[in-house]
């Protein structure tokens, strides 16, 4: 094995391993559902031939003026779970069972925890993500040293959202987690399709997985409406007309089988192909009044200061308490100006300043698409990649209420933006006596960023 070989297979099983060592205490299977799995209670149902879940509503909660009223169900609804006509369902989407809970629970007879299926979901984004920028660094920049790949694998693995989701693993975390791993398999398929004359296997297993995303994160149905035309646009320009029956067959069936079989679980659990179900949700918060707070359109001003301060700018905490550096946390119930909902955020401008040097992309894309014919392939897939943290970012900013982990919705994907965006500016400026500095300063952001990705890992190890 060559030093280039080693140094790859080194850095891979060290995440790996950090990563199995956040959940560390939930890396176990058990022969029946762990406690507020929900994901476990519905593959049960599955397993039973129906969709809700095995669990009996208490007759207390049924006898309640409002069921859905958190100040009266707290001490009998089943968290999270949606009460319809006297049933639980699930509001959280398919994926993770389809993917993970039912073909394992089929194949071992016990089902995994959550903590394994999110370090399942976010090994194999790894992965691919580290796998998929190797082939980046081979094609396009040859000439980069190995470090600069190392590091990029380690801004992969810790400096998004993922030590976070691993280390207090739930159903919400698992949703997340398989949202993050489908979609980093769809841009790799998408990345080959570019790169092979738009293969058809490509193109379909790029819509497929992208297509999919929506069954775990209901939000990144989006991401499809507008990236799936995109590509169907970027197809007729580019793709050999002949082929454009195959291509686009491949494009879009996906998405439609995908839209058909959810739209007909909704309708087989709530006589609508639109009700997922959040609308009888039993949380902590009032999901019905939420309902009505999202349709008044006057709150938005108010939304997007909150959200941008609490998902950019919002800095980290310091402490002496080990480790050191984290996040405020606030319980469920914590609300800022009466009805926005907050827990534990921190700004991502201040958590991974890296992804301040996406600034600089917009000049080099224009560069790159001007002078440098052999990469249009490579900046048509940094420009379809942009879109996934624009929506999802755009999106959030809306609602009134900022969430440490939906930042996952959108920031493993800036990492790679930023990856990319520093090896683009190295290859245009790089013999520049500017850039030296410049180089120095994303090293030492880089370090910071992932330092403190690990630290987010650690500070939720007290609720385990």
């Amino acid at each position: 094995m060559n030093n280039r070989v080693f140094f790859y297979w080194a850095m891979a099983i060290y995440a790996l391993l950090a990563y199995a060592f956040y959940p560390v205490f939930h890396l176990k299977v058990s022969s029946e559902p762990e406690i507020l799995s929900l994901y476990s209670y519905l593959t049960q149902g599955f397993l039973s031939g129906h969709l809700y879940l095995n669990v009996e509503p208490k007759p207390e909660l049924l006898n309640l003026v409002n069921p859905y009223d958190p100040a009266l169900n707290g001490p009998y609804r089943f968290h999270d779970a949606s009460l319809y006509q006297g049933k639980y369902y699930l509001y959280f989407g398919l994926l993770p069972v389809l993917s993970i809970y039912l073909p394992f629970k089929i194949l071992t007879g016990y089902y995994p925890t959550d903590g394994l299926v999110a370090f399942i979901f976010l090994s194999l984004a790894f992965i691919v993500s580290f796998h998929l920028l190797i082939k980046i660094r081979d094609r396009y920049f040859p000439d980069f040293s190995e470090s600069y790949l190392i590091l990029a694998g380690f801004l992969l693995a810790f400096a998004g959202s993922e030590p976070g989701l691993l280390s207090l693993p739930r159903t919400y975390e698992v949703a997340c987690a398989a949202t993050i791993c489908f979609m980093i398999i769809a841009f790799y398929f998408l990345y080959k399709a570019l790169h092979n004359q738009y293969r058809l296997r490509d193109v379909f297993l790029f819509s497929l997985c992208l297509s999919l995303t929506p069954a775990a994160r209901p939000n990144f149905a989006l991401v499809c409406l507008i990236l799936i035309p995109a590509v169907l646009i970027h197809l007729v320009y580019y793709a050999p007309k002949v082929n454009w029956p195959k291509l686009f067959t491949a494009l879009l069936v996906p998405p439609i089988t995908v839209v058909f079989l959810m739209g007909l679980y909704n309708y087989l659990r709530f006589g609508s192909v639109l009700q997922t179900g959040h609308y009888w949700q039993l949380s902590c918060h009032d999901v019905i009044a939420l309902h009505a707070e999202l349709a008044d359109l006057t709150k938005i001003p108010r939304n997007l200061w909150y959200s941008f301060y609490y998902y950019f700018l919002q800095p980290f905490t310091v402490s002496s308490r080990f480790p050191f550096l984290g996040l405020r946390l606030h319980n469920c119930y914590y609300v800022v100006d009466q009805d926005y909902s907050l827990e534990a955020v921190g700004g991502v401008l201040t958590t991974t300043p890296i992804i301040l040097i996406i600034l600089a992309l917009p000049k080099l894309v224009s560069i790159n698409f001007k002078t440098k014919i052999g990469r249009k392939p490579l900046v048509w897939f940094v420009l379809f990649l942009a879109i996934v943290p624009l929506i999802n970012a755009g999106f959030l900013l809306l609602l009134p209420f900022a969430v440490q982990r939906y930042e996952a919705d959108f920031l493993p994907y800036l990492v790679i933006l930023a990856i990319l965006s520093f090896w683009l500016l190295d290859d245009y400026a790089g013999k520049k006596r500017w850039f030296a500095r410049l180089k120095l300063l994303f090293i030492i952001l880089a370090i910071f960023s992932i330092v403190l990705g690990l630290s987010f890992g650690l500070i939720y190890w007290r609720f385990t």
